[in-house]
């Protein structure tokens, strides 16, 4: 069980709310760091994700592979699985499910996490569906992701956000469609391959 002891004294209230919030630092000092439960922060807001399911895991590994595979025959960049922190600011730290850098943008890729912004996101819907397709959609915008991926697992669709001037467009696409990267240049999948259990 996780237990979290902060120092009251250093506790931080937002003005605006009242509520109580944190930065990287903060968790990151927690003596379970990295062994308790995926903990993400929102604007400061901590969030702690669960487990997920087998069949998202198995989506998760079906989609890993496709990219991997191609990746491994046209270098353009890296795809990485979580758990693996993503510190878009010191106050916005996420742990998507997968993450795509390309090799333009691989400063970001650091010793123990990613400091700054993947070219592309994605997200397996679980037991929260809004916190992936509201708040994380947000930050994900605000931060400028320019590709970011919302899986339903239990619909078998997949919502395509790409960046645009005036914010993300989407596009749903079903298990009979195919899809292109944006980001992963080159890219076609047929979704029934990433439904395939």
């Amino acid at each position: 069980m996780l237990s979290i002891n902060f120092d009251k004294k250093k506790l931080k209230y937002r003005e605006d709310t009242g509520k109580l919030y944190f930065s990287y630092d903060d968790i990151a000092s927690l003596p379970e760091w990295p062994e308790s439960p995926l903990i993400e922060l929102s604007k400061g807001e901590l969030f702690i994700v669960p487990s997920p399911t087998p069949r998202h895991q198995e989506i998760s590994g079906n989609l890993y592979f496709i990219i991997k595979s191609y990746l491994l025959k046209n270098t353009i960049g890296k795809i990485f699985t979580a758990p693996l922190d993503v510190l878009l600011s010191e106050l916005d730290v996420l742990v998507p499910d997968l993450l795509f850098v390309s090799d333009e943008n691989s400063e970001i890729i650091k010793e123990k996490n990613i400091v700054g912004v993947p070219d592309m996101i994605v997200e397996i819907l679980s037991s929260n569906a809004n916190r992936d397709k509201i708040d994380k959609k947000r930050i994900y915008q605000e931060f400028q992701v320019k590709e970011y991926l919302i899986i339903d697992p239990l619909n078998q669709i997949v919502l395509h956000h790409g960046l645009r001037t005036s914010g993300y467009e989407i596009q749903r696409f079903g298990i009979g469609d195919s899809l292109v990267f944006e980001t992963v240049k080159g890219l076609e999948i047929q979704l029934s391959e990433l439904f395939n259990f």
